[in-house]
């Protein structure tokens, strides 16, 4: 185990790397140029859902931004199709299924895989140094991370599983094919919001007193006569942390800052489970300060996305 702050830039996902999902994409029907939908009517195109905003809407592409964003908005971005949405960079919108999913894509190299977002049982992974090739990795692990500090918790408290796992050190090779099933109780739902998978960078040595900052985006709202009103929102986490580095190593450091603004990342700061609160998905900046010939230091901010 080590306690490194490190930077994950995820490799995308499109139709050619994803090579099979056990979940089917069949939320609603694909958009037709030559069907008329009534106000509400659903369909799907690229991967996301689309709401009819006006009766009567015809050969108006839910792709096109005037159609979207014109005078009249025709159509409405719902969120992606249940089958896409733990690739669309939103923890949040999770792709379901009951008792287990398996997904296969091929995204040429890559060393680690994030997965966020979970409500499963049971993870297990197999990658191939090729489509069809020879499996040079493999992991299958619970995701139960319960810990009894005493015989009452051991007895009454409930179990608890892991939101997040990053499975790292994996040999990288150039067109490499990675399996990935997560499962449950049988007859139950599980849950993934982000897979992402890249070439992890290890960005310095992760100081004491990085912090996690859980937000919510509920509406909250206090009326003249004291009553408060609560509509419950997504949350997210933000996350601040810190690294010593080699000066000889910041001009590096800061080219993969530079490159990882406006991009959904990971960012963690420990490969220990007993740490995972403090591996986030979101935007990420930061700063490098030069501080001797010899040692400088990297701050990091990353904004949670929901």
């Amino acid at each position: 185990m080590s306690n490194k702050l490190s930077l994950l830039v995820p490799s995308e996902i499109t139709d050619s790397v994803l090579t099979s999902s056990t979940i089917v994409e069949n939320d609603y029907t694909a958009y037709s140029a030559a069907t008329t939908y009534a106000l509400a009517a659903r369909c799907i195109k690229s991967h996301r859902i689309y709401e009819s905003q006006i009766a009567g809407n015809i050969n108006h592409d839910p792709d096109d931004p005037i159609n979207q964003f014109g005078t009249i908005v025709y159509w409405l971005d719902v969120g992606p199709t249940n089958r896409w949405a733990m690739f669309d960079n939103e923890v949040s919108t999770q792709s379901a299924a009951t008792t287990s999913m398996t997904v296969v894509i091929k995204p040429g190299n890559f060393n680690t895989i994030y997965l966020g977002g979970l409500d499963a049982l049971h993870l297990s992974i197999s990658v191939k140094n090729a489509p069809g090739g020879t499996v040079i990795f493999t992991y299958s692990g619970s995701l139960e991370s319960s810990k009894p500090s005493d015989y009452y918790q051991w007895a009454f408290d409930p179990f608890s599983f892991l939101r997040s796992k990053i499975v790292s050190e994996i040999p990288a090779y150039n067109l490499m094919e990675l399996t990935v099933t997560i499962s449950g109780a049988t007859g139950s739902t599980v849950k993934c919001g982000v897979l992402a998978v890249g070439l992890i960078q290890r960005l310095g040595r992760t100081q004491q007193g990085a912090e996690a900052k859980p937000k919510t985006y509920s509406y909250v709202a206090t009326d003249k006569y004291g009553k408060t009103t609560i509509k419950k929102g997504k949350a997210a986490t933000d996350m601040t942390a810190s690294a010593v580095i080699d000066s000889r190593e910041a001009r590096q450091v800061q080219e993969a800052l530079q490159g990882a603004i406006d991009t959904p990342c990971m960012v963690s700061c420990s490969d220990n489970p007993d740490y995972s609160g403090l591996n986030i998905f979101g935007l990420v900046s930061g700063k490098v300060t030069y501080k001797t010939s010899e040692t400088s230091e990297v701050s990091v901010s990353v904004e949670g996305l929901i």
